[in-house]
């Protein structure tokens, strides 16, 4: 393990006795910079040993290798103060990068003893419902999978009960940490620390998210009732939290995705657009099932660009195909980045990977795709892409919710458990009770990376239309695509997703590639539906 070089840093009263103040004294960035990149290996490397086999975490071990960076507000005021002097464009982003980072990880810090906490309940919790022993991470699959209702009933509020009990208190401290940080370096909260340090502008994003949900109410509406009738076979009304997952699960298609065609298929994708994935040593693909592994699927950024790794914990049909793809492009931005500074590598816009993830995702919303790579027959591929578009509706009104919710309780909001069951029950359209608004209102929040996931949809969209207008609809077959997107990814992260937006002739982010392109699924589909009228907008 590469535990890098320490910071030769110099005490306060030290400076004093020179005849120096704190204020002026002085850091070495490129050191600085050399020991965060050796922590970013450690924490990943300890996140992804508890992710795959349940080892304990490790975060508070290794916070405390890297004090000098991470429990030190003066350097992060002397990362301030050089970066409002830069003039250099370039550099000054650097900076504004790093400093972000540092003031995340000084939260992170203060709060290492509660993380480990976090992740070894996650990773080590048995749950006992009607006698049989489940663990807290299989839960997620036995969802997924359960035919039987009252079983996925228990199961859900077994897991409710650990995480009301034993998580939803240390994750109110974490949040409290964040609170006191962000008051420390002169930010009221931090829904304000966020604002400032990301390029996308969180009062502009909120707008867009309130119109995407009004915008697809009405259709998210009678698709949603179309499937809780059809595969469920219950009324929208009679849909409860603990049937979603089931009910996304998509398993009348799974003899279209068996688990012995995955990984071919994905490696002749990606043959197609001229990547040999058997050529890229750099990337490691686990894609086993065991109970003490992750159900969340993840890619792990142990050392950028030479060592890559992907976790994927298959459940079962279209959900393996699509969690692997879009971890396959997580995987191909990273292996492939090129420049060498360190906060562009993987400090930046995570909108910009996840746009990537994405675009390999979505191949499964390609007709074409899926009739000529994945051998679906047509009279299969309506309904499938039904089914395809009520789940990105469903994951687009959530991160959209999430967002507008995340935004109230970074700001302070008195009553977080009854706002999140409002917010929940206006994006998904069922109905949670104030129980199981607190078994997620903590769990749900993603520290705003939420918008990462909401850049990454419009500029998906806004890549996906230029690839066809540039390769044609069957971009995914061009080897010439393949250098297109090492180009875009040797970038890094140093680009926001709104600049690569411009860079592909668009304005900037803009919602209407997406619009149009659900627009275009939605009228591929309608022979398939059962009646449904409603449209975008309505």
């Amino acid at each position: 393990m590469n535990l890098g070089r320490r910071l030769n840093l110099v005490l306060c009263f030290a400076l004093v006795g020179l005849g120096l103040s704190c204020a002026q004294r002085r850091y070495d960035l490129d050191e600085v910079r050399i020991r965060a990149e050796a922590f970013d290996q450690e924490v990943s490397l300890s996140w992804y040993e508890t992710d795959n086999y349940g080892q304990p975490s490790r975060l508070a071990e290794i916070y405390g290798e890297y004090q000098d960076l991470f429990a030190d507000p003066r350097l992060i005021r002397f990362v301030q103060k050089q970066m409002e002097e830069e003039q250099d464009p370039r550099e000054r982003r650097r900076l504004e990068y790093l400093y972000r980072y540092l003031v995340e990880e000084f939260a992170g810090q203060r709060s290492k003893e509660l993380d480990d906490q976090i992740l070894d309940i996650q990773a080590m919790e048995w749950l006992d419902v009607d006698g049989q022993q489940v663990t807290f991470r299989e839960v997620y699959g036995e969802l997924f999978n359960s035919s039987d209702r009252e079983w996925r009933r228990k199961l859900y509020r077994a897991r409710g009960e650990v995480v009301i009990s034993k998580i939803n208190p240390l994750l109110r401290q974490r949040l409290q940490i964040q609170r006191e940080t962000c008051r420390q370096f002169g930010f009221t909260d931090y829904d304000e620390f966020q604002d400032r340090v990301h390029s996308t502008d969180f009062d502009q994003l909120t707008h867009i998210c309130e119109d995407l949900l009004y915008q697809t109410e009405l259709i998210y509406r009678e698709l949603l009732t179309e499937a809780a009738h059809t595969v469920l076979e219950i009324p929208l009304n009679d849909l409860r939290v603990y049937d979603r997952a089931r009910l996304f699960r998509g398993h009348r298609f799974d003899e279209y995705f068996p688990s012995s065609w995955m990984v071919p298929l994905l490696q002749m994708v990606l043959a197609d657009m001229g990547i040999d994935l058997s050529q890229q040593p750099n990337i490691d693909l686990d894609i086993e099932v065991r109970p003490e592994k992750e159900p969340r699927p993840a890619c792990y950024t142990i050392s950028i660009p030479s060592d890559i790794r992907v976790l994927v914990q298959p459940m079962g049909g279209m959900e393996d195909y699509e969690s692997l793809f879009h971890e396959m492009g997580h995987a191909q931005h990273y292996a492939n980045v090129e420049v060498q500074e360190y906060e562009f590598k993987d400090l930046g816009d995570y909108g910009v990977t996840e746009t990537y993830a994405f675009l390999f995702e979505n191949l499964f919303m390609d007709e074409k795709f899926l009739e000529v790579d994945l051998g679906m027959p047509s009279e299969v591929v309506e309904p499938f892409l039904r089914q395809s578009l009520l789940s990105e509706l469903s994951s687009l009104r959530y991160y959209c919710s999430l967002f507008l919710f995340e935004r109230m309780l970074h700001s302070g909001d008195q009553d977080p458990v009854w706002t999140y069951r409002n917010v929940w029950e206006k994006a998904r359209l069922t109905p949670l009770s104030l129980p199981e608004a607190e078994m997620g209102y903590l769990m749900a929040n993603e520290d705003y990376y939420s918008v990462n996931y909401l850049e990454a949809w419009m500029l998906e969209a806004q890549l996906r239309e230029t690839l066809r207008r540039e390769y044609g609809p069957h971009w995914f077959a061009d080897p010439r695509v393949g250098q297109f997107l090492k180009r875009l990814w040797a970038q890094g992260s140093e680009k926001s997703a709104g600049e690569l937006a411009q860079e592909l002739d668009y304005g900037g982010l803009d919602t209407e590639p997406l619009r149009r392109e659900m627009e275009r699924i939605l009228e591929l589909t309608k022979e398939s539906s059962l009646g449904v009228k409603a449209e975008f907008g309505q």
